[in-house]
């Protein structure tokens, strides 16, 4: 299992706490209990105080025992704040690569899909910023979101896959425009379904996808939900201000541990009830709840006193004990919602920010309304209800000569909402798949004399083998792909219904590779109508063969993989002509002639290869370029440049006669012989 986790500790110093040898402290990236005194402790209780805010307080008695030099320095202390918390963050698909979405594996993924080509739409939001596209939430849902209809981007209209094809003619002209700084914070309350609308994404002409699971509890979110406040915390978080507490972030992750000293932003839940006056204020945003109720004064009143009661229950049961304080127990905590930050590269803010609550287990958010082409990045933050406390250490008691010591804990309530920043991110980047390889017709027209006719058509298959280059600048395409498909989910070469255009590549030379068709490029082509396929007309020689190659390129620019290579020659006779086509493989040159026919006579020479002579590979003892062969230099000479060298290997050649089938084998053993003079025997 893949666990990615972040502990949250307060950076607080607690001296009996240290004493006692449960004091945390950082040591090669863990926090690890310190060095305490030779003592102990027992404690009783608890009782309960209610406090001026109508909360509980809770007070217990220790008992320490030890030496009187141990406990001589106890004293009363505090307040001394306590939040541990404990939060598993997803890890990012990509690295992990698992399909488990369990709550036992907590993972998350950004991925954009391109669904089909819409030029007109494309050049629509070239116009505009992200903010002033479509949400789907908002156009595709109208049951949900009746009470903002009149927010709508397209009023009176559900937006379909056909009306994105003509879109200048159906959707242009009903476009109104929306209130930008409404639009730059979307809050989606406690009732609010995104299966609807996700079941729709299909029907726009691309999106970004972010996904991600976790595993959390609901106590608070359920009485929210019950009182429907849900929405009203959400709004008074956001126009709040916050608190800034230190804490000791660890985080644990593939087997590594690290510790940070970081400021969290902490809102303070308690006093929340007090403050709040229950308006929603959507000058600053889009809230869709589709179940929002608009309650009477007695009913807020009511529902306050009722909410107050369940928070009251809360600082009795959730409040930690000195035990667990002293024992560095996590508290309860709670996800309560999620902000979902859409980021571009060299903007200093985030052009866009998601606020959705934490109930479904799992956030599925479609976001449509982004550019073609535009590289995104989603930062996800969480906020936790953590249910800690502070408390302190009053009423100290010796007893027994100072070896006993009695002390009184008094913890209160802090429940804080803390902000944990950047939990989980990503980037997505849309890209339109380049079309598969195309299907090629070639056609004699008509007994043509000096052309042939040539007809190409998309393919409707998918296709998944590897980029095929032919000019440099085709690998640019693969990095925007594999950006595109980040786990190889997806098939490399994926047909869309578009005006369809063409390459073609033609030689006179049988290509070794289909590098060497770069440069040869003679034609683009495309229907003067839109249409799928095209068609050329192509002049050329008789009795002379052409060599082809095509592609399709998408309307984005991205090619496919050629055809194979086709071999086509025009032939005629005194009336009529024939086309002859056929795929070939690449050229391959002849290095090895492995028959011969004879007569009478045979002579075997080496081939030139291994009869150049090669001065540089004449070097001395100290590795000097010889220049001169006097001496035993000779004995190290040798001649050829061949990869396998002949000299000093034997070769069998069978003699077959054609008329008789009679077989005759000769041996022969090639050496260099090497002729000395009295010069070279010194």
């Amino acid at each position: 299992m893949f666990l990615r986790k972040i502990k949250i500790f307060d950076d607080n110093k607690d001296s009996l706490k240290y004493d006692l040898g449960k004091q945390l402290e950082k040591s090669n990236g863990n926090l690890v209990e310190s060095q305490g005194r030779l003592m102990s402790l027992s404690s009783y209780g608890p009782s309960y105080i209610e406090q001026p805010d109508n909360l509980y307080a809770k007070r217990q008695t220790m008992l320490l025992r030890g030496s009187r030099d141990t406990l001589e320095g106890v004293s009363t202390s505090g307040p001394f704040s306590y939040h541990y918390a404990e939060l598993v963050i997803p890890e990012s698909r990509n690295l992990i690569a698992t399909n488990d979405e369990t709550k036992g594996v907590s993972s998350g993924r950004v991925t954009a899909k391109f669904n089909f080509v819409s030029e007109q739409y494309e050049n629509f939001t070239n116009l505009l910023d992200e903010v002033q596209l479509p949400c789907i939430y908002l156009e595709s849902d109208p049951a949900q979101t009746e009470s903002i209809m009149d927010l709508k981007f397209f009023p009176r209209t559900v937006l379909k896959a056909r009306y994105f094809y003509d879109f200048d003619y159906i959707l242009a002209p009903r476009y109104q425009s929306p209130d930008v700084q409404q639009f730059r914070n979307l809050l989606f309350g406690q009732n609010f379904s995104f299966n609807v609308a996700n079941g729709e994404k299909e029907q726009y002409p691309f999106y970004n996808r972010i996904r991600f699971n976790y595993n959390t509890t609901h106590d608070f979110k359920n009485i929210l939900k019950k009182y429907n406040f849900f929405e009203h915390f959400i709004d008074d978080y956001m126009n709040s201000g916050k608190n800034t507490i230190q804490f000791l972030l660890q985080t644990k992750e593939r087997g590594n541990s690290d510790v940070q000293r970081q400021g969290l932003k902490a809102w303070d839940m308690t006093s929340w009830l007090q403050k709040s006056d229950f308006f929603l204020d959507d000058t600053n945003k889009v809230i869709f709840e589709p179940t929002v109720k608009h309650k009477s004064n007695y009913q807020y009143f009511a529902d306050k006193l009722a909410f107050a009661g369940a928070i009251r229950k809360f600082s009795k049961s959730k409040v930690p004990s000195i035990e667990d304080i002293i024992n560095n127990k996590p508290v309860e905590s709670e996800t309560l919602f999620y902000k979902i930050e859409k980021w571009t590269p060299g903007i200093n803010s985030p052009i866009q920010t998601f606020w959705i609550p934490a109930d479904d287990d799992y956030i599925d958010y479609v976001d449509t309304q982004i550019k073609y082409g535009e590289k995104y990045e989603y930062r996800v933050s969480a906020f936790i209800l953590i249910f800690g406390c502070e408390y302190k250490y009053i009423n100290k008691q010796t007893r027994n000569n100072g070896t006993r010591v009695l002390l009184d804990a008094e913890i209160t309530p802090s429940f804080q909402v803390v902000e944990v920043p950047n939990i989980y991110s990503d980037i997505c980047r849309v890209i339109q798949p380049p079309q598969p390889v195309p299907t090629v017709k070639f056609v004699n027209e008509r007994n043509a004399r000096d052309y042939l006719k040539i007809y190409l058509d998309l393919c409707q298959n998918s296709e998944n083998d590897p980029l095929v280059i032919i000019n440099e600048e085709d690998a640019e395409q693969e990095e925007l792909r594999e950006e595109y498909d980040r786990l190889e989910e997806r098939s490399r070469f994926v047909y869309n219904n578009e005006s369809a255009l063409f390459e073609i590549y033609r030689t006179d030379f049988k290509p070794s590779s289909f590098r060497d068709l770069s440069g040869y490029k003679i034609a683009d082509i495309r229907n003067g109508l839109p249409s799928t396929g095209a068609s050329l007309k192509d002049y050329v020689r008789p009795f002379k063969k052409y060599y082809y190659v095509f592609r399709s390129v998408n309307f984005h620019g991205l090619v496919s993989n050629p055809t194979p290579i086709y071999e086509v020659e025009l032939k005629k006779d005194a009336d009529e002509t024939f086309l002859f086509s056929k795929t070939v493989g690449f050229f391959k040159e002849t290095t090895t002639q492995p028959t011969r026919k004879f007569i009478k006579l045979m002579q075997a020479i080496p081939a030139t290869q291994h009869t150049i002579f090669d001065p540089s590979v004449l070097i001395d003892k100290n590795g000097e370029p010889l220049t001169s062969l006097k001496g035993t230099a000779i004995n190290n000479m040798t001649l050829g440049v061949a990869e396998h060298p002949i000299w000093g290997k034997k070769f069998k050649f069978r003699i077959t006669s054609t008329t008789t089938g009679k077989k005759l084998d000769i041996n022969i053993m090639v050496n260099l012989i090497k002729k000395k003079t009295l010069e070279n025997s010194k």
